[in-house]
């Protein structure tokens, strides 16, 4: 019975409100590494125990990440190797791009393929540029491994540049 007493408490005070004020003790950030270090007392009293019984170097936790941007959104990502994410946003928009474009090209207006899309014209004249993206950029956005800052927000307050190799300078792509 004592020992279900014990497992009662554990479990209130890893799952209770303060448990994370109790158990952190400090928090570093540095670029690309994370740095936790646990409270020996918060942990000790958490599961029970005495607080010498716990290794002082198990306290502190490290970690390599990155931050991934799209757009407004950011992204912290543990481990020394980020995951490629395909940004399905771009992806799509590239491909409305070049199909307004080929619409274009047959003689179709702004407005006309605004309303037929339901956007506004302002939307595809500042997208239209997304159709002439460098091969390598379109690889790179297909494999989720794009530039981070090459975004659909970027080409709303950004004009692309003609050459595929100025925009793969722009980008770092390659």
């Amino acid at each position: 019975m004592v020992r279900m007493k014990h497992l009662m408490t554990a479990n209130a005070a890893l799952n209770g409100p303060t448990c994370l004020k109790q158990l952190i003790d400090r928090v570093k950030v540095a670029p690309g590494e994370i740095q936790i270090r646990i409270s020996q007392e918060g942990i000790a009293e958490s599961l029970n125990i005495r607080a010498d019984r716990i290794a002082p170097d198990a306290l502190t936790i490290m970690a390599p990440f990155q931050l991934r941007r799209r757009g407004v959104e950011a992204k912290m990502v543990l481990g020394s190797e980020v995951p490629f994410h395909t940004d399905p946003v771009l992806a799509r928009n590239i491909l409305k791009a070049r199909a307004w474009f080929i619409r274009l090209k047959n003689g179709t207006t702004y407005e006309e393929i605004a309303n037929l899309e339901k956007v506004s014209p302002q939307r595809v004249r500042m997208l239209i540029d997304m159709a002439f993206l460098s091969p390598k950029l379109i690889e790179s956005i297909a494999l989720g491994r794009q530039p981070l800052d090459l975004t659909t927000e970027w080409f709303w307050s950004h004009r692309l540049p003609a050459l595929w190799e100025e925009q793969e300078r722009l980008f770092k792509a390659v």
